[in-house]
């Protein structure tokens, strides 16, 4: 086809929302969109040569591949290595390690699935992740290894039965094309509920995306055009509703779902009705424009990794000149990857030899990079002995921190009966119920019962609120989490041996919608809330919070008339940020760190209040005790403790780590303990 500078323009309309997005500017919440844009143009680009070269008899596989190896993988081989290298002098042991994974899941066209699996409780947080967006690349490649395979097996199936008709070849196929697009949208629809993040990373529930696009190559022969000036006015429609997208579409928004026919309809618009003649091209193929998506191959490509070691430094979106140094470097990068990697490899004067050389050489360097940071567990030498210890606080949590968790996956699911049991060698009359934030708790606790011969069993699952009948945002199979909240009420009330329930959680995680700000520089993004099990993302925060207070409600009801005693303790104050990593990586680069770090206190309290509205509703029931011990971390002369004497009071942003918890375990276990709350308890002599 010939070369349209309207698509070029549509190109950079798709990576500045993407980059401007990710750079955090406040009024783009969804320039993840312009991915979306991005897979539509990509089938409609795809399906205009595999038809036409299908038409004509001259399709060849290895060809096709040929052409997407030698305009996809080169750059991005060089921005994969570069990161890496990169990483050597900028990431943690445990960072460089799983980025390794990350590198080779990017070379086996895995990316998106890679991220599905690990992005979430254990894993690092999405934004730091160098690689995140190549997920996308791995849904388009994996189209492109089914694609033309699809494409030519209805091709097959339309000579046999009708000839060698190009209309009818044409016809079929865009049947074929539909029919697969229908599929893949009704996928998107029906697991969107039950796997918001699956459907955000796999092929299934995307494919649509870019079959819409094959659909609208396929289609395009036969349209009748209307007017130049009705052309133009519809592409320019297109333009602003994928502009209108990235403003008004909400960042918790379903992603595919049925609001995403607004932008992919959008982009149709453009690629239906577009043409160089226009006069609408002058404004969407302008040069700035054009010569942006020229190179937006390569701006995709650099932009993730310059954000997330950005962020090391200390990347503030809250800034304008930091969003302006973002966007210009990701641009100088991008124009010397195209100039320097991009073109040479597509149209230059390289014999193939050498072509193949180079390629292979970096595939080789990256997964030996990989490979050796996976032996080693990072390239730990590369820090000294202090920097190390220092970063032993990322694993201060008991050795059955995780052992004993349960998960929202099929086999890590928890059978309260078969859960972990803490302290002495006796049947529990203590369950502790809640999240992972329970879980750090409940080693330590059963250590303080053992001394009084009792025992706890430990009923966790991380990120599901101990309330009945919720769920959260973001998360995969999320849903579980009502079933497992159900499973443990229904376990605690026929179990007469279970005396004491302790109730706790990451409550202000679930309650706010905001990100927690310390007041002094540090944020921890809270993407993740607690809905209704029958509730959307973007309903209305009062009715969300009421059907939350009234499930709380119904639950402590229940286990006060059952004759159960329930201590429901409040929150406990976060640290704000990784205290771990941010004390080792100032070590590794300055040689000295801070001791002490506190936050003022009034940060935390504010923060606290919607959880404490909910807590209080069960105030007064029989057996409900509402225990605060947040001042054994925060006093509001001082603040909130996040360092002291070198020790993190936390081994992330917010799980309490062994020096936080030993604060918190005695007060807990003697609340536990009150004079005749647990039949055989015994005092210590």
């Amino acid at each position: 086809m010939k070369h349209r500078r309207d698509i070029d323009g549509l190109r950079a309309l798709a990576v500045g929302g993407v980059v401007l997005g990710h750079a955090g500017v406040p009024f783009l919440p969804a320039g993840f969109v312009g991915v979306d844009v991005f897979f539509v143009i990509s089938g409609f680009l795809i399906g205009t040569i595999l038809v036409a070269q299908l038409e004509a008899g001259s399709f060849s596989l290895r060809a096709f591949y040929a052409k997407r190896i030698w305009r996809i993988f080169p750059a991005l081989y060089v921005m994969v290595l570069a990161t890496l290298l990169a990483g050597w002098f900028l990431l943690t042991p445990h960072e460089l390690r799983y980025l390794g994974g990350a590198a080779l899941a990017v070379l086996i066209f895995a990316s998106n699935i890679w991220f599905y699996i690990q992005i979430d409780y254990f894993n690092p947080d999405a934004k730091y992740e160098p690689l995140l967006h190549t997920w996308s690349l791995g849904v388009e490649e994996q189209f492109y290894i089914v694609a033309p395979l699809f494409l030519l097996g209805l091709a097959a199936l339309a000579r046999a039965r009708f000839g060698a008709g190009r209309r009818a070849l044409r016809g079929l196929i865009f049947k074929g094309v539909f029919l697969a697009a229908c599929v893949s949208f009704a996928y998107a629809l029906w697991a969107g509920p039950r796997d918001a993040q699956g459907i955000f990373y796999l092929p299934f529930a995307r494919g649509f995306e870019l079959l819409l696009g094959v659909l609208a190559a396929v289609g395009l022969p036969w349209m009748r055009q209307p007017s130049e000036r009705v052309r133009s006015g519809l592409v320019l429609l297109g333009a602003l509703v994928i502009l209108a997208s990235y403003v008004v579409v909400s960042e918790s928004a379903l992603w595919p779902g049925p609001l995403t026919l607004v932008p992919v309809g959008a982009t149709l618009l453009v690629l239906l009705f577009g043409g160089a003649e226009l006069r609408s091209t002058a404004l969407l193929g302008a040069r700035p424009l054009a010569a942006l998506g020229v190179i937006s191959y390569s701006v995709y490509l650099w932009h993730q990794p310059l954000l997330s070691y950005g962020l090391i430094f200390g990347y503030d979106a809250a800034k304008l000149w930091h969003i302006v140094l973002f966007c210009a470097a990701s641009l100088a990068l991008a124009a010397l990857s195209w100039k320097y990697v991009e073109q040479p490899f597509r149209f230059g004067a390289l014999r193939l030899w050498v072509k193949r050389g180079l390629l292979w050489g970096l595939a080789l360097a990256i997964v030996g990079f990989a490979v050796g940071g996976h032996v080693t567990k990072g390239y730990p030498g590369r820090m000294s002995p202090q920097v190390l210890a220092a970063l032993e606080g990322k694993t201060s949590y008991a050795s059955s921190y995780r052992r004993c968790i349960g998960g929202r996956k099929e086999g890590t699911r928890l059978d309260p009966a078969q859960a972990c049991v803490h302290g002495a060698d006796v049947a529990p009359r203590v369950a502790v119920w809640g999240d992972s934030h329970a879980a750090v708790l409940s080693s330590a606790l059963g250590e303080a019962l053992a001394e009084h011969g009792v025992s706890l069993r430990e009923l966790t699952v991380g990120s599901c609120m101990p309330v009945l009948d919720t769920k959260n945002t973001k998360l995969k199979r999320t849903e579980y989490c009502a079933e497992h909240n159900r499973k443990m009420l229904d376990y605690i009330l026929a179990t007469p041996e279970i005396e004491t329930v302790v109730l706790h959680a990451y409550w202000n995680s679930y309650t706010e919608w905001r990100d927690f700000e310390t007041g002094l520089g540090w944020r921890i993004e809270d993407k993740i809330v607690a809905l209704p099990l029958e509730g959307r993302a973007g309903m209305a925060q009062g009715a969300r919070l009421a059907a939350l207070g009234a499930r709380y409600e119904a639950q402590m009801r229940a286990l006060s008339a059952a004759g159960k005693r329930v201590i429901v303790l409040g929150p406990l104050p976060p640290a704000g940020f990784d205290a771990v990593e941010w004390r080792a990586r100032a070590l590794w680069t300055k040689g000295s760190a801070p001791e002490d770090l506190r936050y003022p206190m009034a940060a935390f309290t504010g923060y606290s209040a919607l959880s404490w509205e909910m807590l209080a509703r069960a105030e007064g029931l029989q057996g409900v005790q509402l225990l605060d011990l947040s001042s054994r971390l925060c006093s509001a002369q001082a603040g909130c403790d996040v360092l002291v004497n070198g020790v993190a009071l936390h081994f992330d942003d917010n799980h309490l780590s062994k020096a936080g918890v030993a604060r918190i375990v005695g007060p807990l276990a003697a609340a536990v303990l009150a004079p005749g709350a647990l039949a055989g308890a015994v005092s210590n002599p």
